[in-house]
């Protein structure tokens, strides 16, 4: 198969394939393919024909592939002697990652690419070829020359160990301000318990801490996500992330705050408030807010990490509770960052600045429409998570008929699907702010369950979704056609009005649901 890749490669070169877009297929389709991800090339036509010519003349197992040799330290000091014939090779920055051999700093990339290339004799043109690949090579190298006993070294001349290389290899995870947002029922406040926890499992890292409760609890959580995806074992690893929560909040790492429109500056970074003395005299104190002591408790322990969780975000005067804060929460402007910047506090006159190990995770519902839209200061700030409804996870839920004595009759009814079908046709006849989500089901377990979700909060959110438009309601329900579905139209109502010829039609939801009324949502052929 190599082969066959190679010579199609051979025709691509001689044809001239190799300029502007057609560079970026010919890389896609044929270097990274039977390459597997290894190599690139960043060199001229005439030279990727000399080195495909040398590769198509090796023999099947000597082509680069999965079963490259790697190099030792024998082929890493070899590769000195070539070293600088490549201008590309030479350090020409501080950012470069180095390799110090015989107190001379080498681009470590580099260094290993042509021991690379000795290491599997194929030195000759190999070397007008950059060994290459972003998700693991950068990697790779520093692992490489730390086997051999090499000092690594990166900005500013600092030694490289795991934990300052990690970072760099594996780009943070976790932003420091993020929003999770959707329609209301997709998981937001519930998701925001799995977010906190994996910012401080992070932190954990598998320590042993002075905590044996904690190291237990981890456990247990570890534990929990490697079992299967049974709906049992989603519980264990659910009240495994509650325990752990909980444990955080307990040691006050972990402040939750829900935003309303009485919600000020006062009460979240800091104001004065009246008091009344023992005496009876009213004295006023400057008291601080919920943000700006969970800065303080951050500030004084910088090896930890402490979370704010804002529940709906959006409901508040935003501009008017963080004031000032905008722009201090921005990730380049908290302390010990390079544009740090502190600010007096209008009525301590203390400086302030946001620490580095603060997070905020805030939640946001894009369906109510007595809010409005976040603004662009706070929008630039915050990483954003759409949350949308997973009818996924009502897969296996199903339906008792709690009428059956026994409550062993499983009533016919696809609550994936129906949920699936009701969205599709809200997302076409609306918009994907405004679906259903997943978490008005997830508790049903029966008949009589469904019929009160339905009857109290389904159709009742509907009817505020769409102005109480019934004609829209039944074609989410799939049952315009239908005379007996849901939604009923009122027609002995007219009889009051008996002159009037186009007056309005009234419906009502009607008293009683059946299984089939449930099953039509989904079941129903859509008109061709």
């Amino acid at each position: 198969m190599v082969k066959e890749e190679l010579g199609k490669l051979q025709a691509w070169l001689h044809a001239g394939a190799l300029f502007h877009n057609d560079q970026v297929e010919f890389s896609d389709k044929y270097i990274f393919k039977f390459q597997n991800g290894l190599m690139s090339f960043k060199i001229t036509t005439d030279s990727a024909k000399n080195v495909i010519k040398q590769f198509a003349e090796l023999p099947e197992k000597s082509v680069l592939a999965p079963g490259l040799i790697e190099p030792k330290k024998e082929h890493i000091e070899k590769a000195l002697e070539y070293f600088e014939d490549f201008d590309k090779c030479k350090v020409d920055s501080k950012n470069n990652l180095t390799v110090n051999i015989k107190n001379v700093r080498y681009k470590a990339k580099c260094i290993v690419q042509i021991a690379y290339a000795i290491a599997n004799n194929v030195v000759d043109d190999y070397l007008n070829a950059h060994l290459y690949d972003p998700g693991t090579y950068k990697k790779e190298v520093i692992r490489i020359l730390e086997n051999e006993g090499y000092e690594l070294e990166g900005k500013s001349q600092r030694k490289i160990n795991k934990s300052s290389y990690k970072p760099l290899l594996h780009p943070p995870k976790h932003p420091l301000n993020q929003i999770l947002y959707g329609p209301p029922g997709t998981g937001k406040t519930y998701n925001t318990i799995d977010k906190a926890i994996v910012i401080f499992d992070e932190e954990y890292d598998g320590k042993v801490e002075a905590c044996s409760n904690l190291k237990e609890l981890y456990k247990q959580y570890n534990e929990a996500k490697r079992e299967d995806n049974s709906k049992e074992k989603r519980k264990n690893k659910r009240d495994s992330l509650k325990e752990l929560f909980k444990y955080y909040k307990d040691k006050e790492q972990i402040e939750f705050v829900t935003f309303h429109q009485s919600y000020g500056y006062e009460e979240f970074v800091e104001g004065i408030k009246a008091k009344t003395t023992s005496t009876n005299e009213i004295i006023y104190k400057v008291e601080s807010g919920i943000f700006k002591k969970l800065s303080e408790r951050a500030r004084g322990n910088k090896d930890k990490r402490y979370i704010l969780i804002i529940d709906e975000i959006n409901r508040g005067n935003i501009s008017k509770i963080f004031g000032e804060l905008i722009t201090l929460i921005e990730d380049s402007k908290r302390q010990g960052k390079g544009e740090h910047i502190e600010i007096t506090l209008p009525y301590s006159n203390v400086n302030f600045s946001v620490p580095s190990n603060l997070y905020i995770i805030g939640t946001m519902n894009t369906a109510d429409r007595s809010i409005a839209p976040i603004d662009t200061a706070l929008r630039r700030r915050f990483v954003f998570k759409e949350m949308q409804p997973k009818s996924s996870l009502l897969h296996d839920k199903t339906v008792i008929d709690d009428q059956d004595i026994n409550a062993t009759i499983i009533l016919d009814i696809d609550l994936e699907k129906l949920l699936t079908a009701i969205n599709a046709r809200i997302e076409i006849l609306y918009d994907r702010d405004h679906t259903i989500g997943h978490a008005y089901f997830i508790d049903i377990k029966t008949y009589s369950d469904l019929h009160f979700v339905f009857q109290y909060k389904i159709l009742p959110l509907l009817a505020e979704y769409f102005y109480e438009d019934w004609k829209n309601i039944k074609i989410i329900l799939n049952e315009e056609d239908e005379t007996n579905g849901f939604i009923q139209e009122q027609k002995e109502i007219k009889k009051y009005l008996p002159n009037q010829q186009n007056g309005k039609t009234i419906y009502k939801i009607k008293d009683g649901f059946t299984p089939d009324d449930f099953k039509r949502i989904y079941s129903k052929k859509v008109a061709e």
